[in-house]
């Protein structure tokens, strides 16, 4: 599989059956993206079967019958897609050990399917269930367990995680409208917009699917208004200009709008007349860095799709180590990684900045000159202001950061 489907691509059929539940109320208000593994206990169907469930095999599709019916393990375990954290949660259990609930529990699942990008699911939390993703929609878009995006009920939307760290840029951007690739269910740009209403995004997703499902389950629509635009293809609209100022004011008649484009987030139609201000880049497959990521040719098409000072800002896993264990979370670099920053450095040689995210071992990085932290401190929300000190200018011979 290609960085094509590295987007936080997925694809939802309908659930055939009505949802939510008659006796639940609907959830459906501002997102969130995961920040931390999820451990469902007990899952809620609309359809109670005794049956022992099929479980996802890479990436081939057994999706014959309607998701409602299908059972999930009461210890079944997610972990964040963008961002991976420590967690005591219950590994998963075999089959002979699942113990299944006819009417009660705390998360059920509410859409499951396949395109050739994903394997997919829909889960939905109940409101008083003992976790921090409690009332929350989540999605589940591959075969690594890894939850990349939630939906939460009662306005949340600070993750405490790597996605927050991308609300971050745009006090650093020149004007101008700011892309997102790996666009998914719109965590990033629900974010960013809440905090900077006025910015104007673009985002590529690389399954239709997944669009259509983020706008019935994750709300996407809502970061589409006050302009209802239709879904535009690769060929879409050149962007226009951004905000002449940015506002931390998040009340009020929202200005900003995100653009929705279905097309490979590192192709050549990802871009916009004029450039970009600013470039988030969230892109995964299986849970594992995006291979084109460590290739300079890639940084160099990325480059040219900039304005003058503007910057390029990238989520990274630097190891592989959680997908074989996942109660382990390793901060060592793999050499995947170092081959991305590597990369990365040869098209901003000396301007590359690495943030190592003390609450998970997720890796930021940075084009550009090494902001003055002080000043970046004072532009953003007060929970974001102390992790802007936390960045470094990368260096070969002292690629990582002291231990703590």
């Amino acid at each position: 599989m290609d960085c094509h489907a590295m987007s936080a691509a997925t694809s939802l059929q309908r659930c055939a059956h009505s949802f939510p539940p008659h006796h639940v109320p609907s959830r459906l208000h501002h997102g969130h993206p995961a920040s931390q593994r999820l451990s469902l206990l007990h899952l809620r169907v609309d359809c109670h079967l005794k049956q022992a469930p099929f479980h996802n095999q890479g990436r081939d599709s057994r999706f014959g019958v309607t998701i409602s019916r299908t059972l999930i393990p009461r210890w079944s375990s997610l972990r964040s897609g963008g961002c991976v954290r420590a967690s005591n949660s219950e590994k998963g259990v075999s089959v002979e050990e699942i113990e299944y609930e006819d009417d009660e529990g705390d998360a059920w699942l509410v859409d499951e399917a396949t395109t050739p990008f994903n394997q997919i699911s829909v889960l939905e939390l109940d409101e008083a269930a003992d976790h921090e993703l409690a009332g929350a929609y989540v999605l589940k878009l591959d075969s690594a367990d890894l939850a990349h995006s939630v939906y939460w009920s009662n306005g949340k939307v600070w993750s405490g995680g790597c996605h927050d760290v991308f609300a971050s840029l745009p006090p650093l951007l020149p004007e101008g409208p700011v892309g997102i690739l790996g666009l998914g269910a719109g965590t990033v740009a629900r974010l960013v917009l809440h905090i900077w209403p006025s910015l104007h995004l673009e985002g590529w997703e690389v399954d239709s699917e997944v669009v259509r499902v983020a706008r019935e389950y994750f709300g996407l629509a809502d970061l589409e208004s006050p302009q209802e635009a239709p879904l535009r293809s690769e060929k879409s609209s050149d962007g226009g200009e951004g905000p002449k100022k940015l506002s931390k004011k998040s009340e009020g008649k929202k200005t900003g709008r995100l653009v929705v484009h279905v097309g490979d987030a590192l192709g050549p139609q990802a871009t916009v007349k004029g450039g970009f201000a600013g470039i988030m880049v969230d892109i995964f497959i299986n849970g594992t860095m995006c291979k084109e990521l460590a290739q300079v040719s890639t940084w160099r098409k990325l480059k040219k799709r900039l304005r003058s000072d503007g910057r390029i800002m990238v989520n990274c896993i630097p190891n592989s180590n959680h997908l074989q264990d996942d109660s382990v979370i390793s901060r060592e670099w793999d050499e995947p990684m170092h081959r991305v920053v590597r990369a990365m450095d040869v098209v901003f040689p000396g301007e590359v900045s690495v943030r190592e995210l003390t609450d998970g071992n997720n890796v930021m990085l940075l084009s550009g000159e090494l902001p003055d932290a002080e000043s970046w401190s004072s532009k953003v929300p007060d929970r974001l202001a102390e992790g802007v000190h936390e960045w470094r200018r990368w260096d070969e011979n002292h690629p990582r950061s002291p231990k703590p």
